[in-house]
């Protein structure tokens, strides 16, 4: 694995946690583009392998994508993703009355993931999000067939880094 530092990282970049970058107009490039927790995040599972989960309709999909922001980085920029802990279940109590869970299921190259809000007598709110898997060597892979060169993950542990 690759250690890059982000010590010396471009001022010009784009940051976009909220919006749909397919949105985004290319009339502009950028140095650098940061993702943390959009449209497509990186987890590290049990301390061992990455992969990379995208809420992109499926593998076909998740490719235009990424060459949308290909195509947004000058030459040599940073793609820039936060890695995350693993998804996994879990439950906690978020006040006395309420619980939090997390329900992870796996078909094929999907992981749907359950959140739930709950007291004793009912479920209070609940909703689903349907992502694309990819394991380590599948991410690389799509990353590289759109043209970007892996760097690996900085030194800080918390990113991943690909250069145009």
């Amino acid at each position: 694995m690759t250690f890059f530092s982000l010590a010396n990282i471009t001022k010009r970049f784009i940051y976009f946690p909220e919006i749909s970058i397919r949105d985004y107009p290319e009339n502009e490039s950028f140095q650098s583009i940061i993702s943390s927790g959009g449209t497509i995040c990186i987890s590290h599972q049990d301390h061992q392998q990455y992969r990379l989960y995208s809420y992109c309709d499926d593998k076909l999909d998740h490719l235009s994508l990424l060459r949308k922001l290909y195509n947004l980085l000058e030459d040599d920029g940073l793609l820039i993703i936060s890695i995350q802990g693993e998804h996994k279940n879990y439950s906690a109590a978020i006040s006395e009355d309420i619980t939090y869970s997390q329900e992870i299921n796996y078909s094929g190259d999907y992981m749907t993931k359950w959140y739930t809000f709950s007291n004793e007598e009912e479920i209070l709110a609940r909703q689903s999000v349907k992502l694309v898997v990819f394991d380590e060597i599948e991410m690389i892979n799509s990353f590289t067939e759109v043209g970007f060169k892996s760097l690996g993950v900085d030194t800080s542990n918390r990113f991943y880094v690909f250069q145009r």
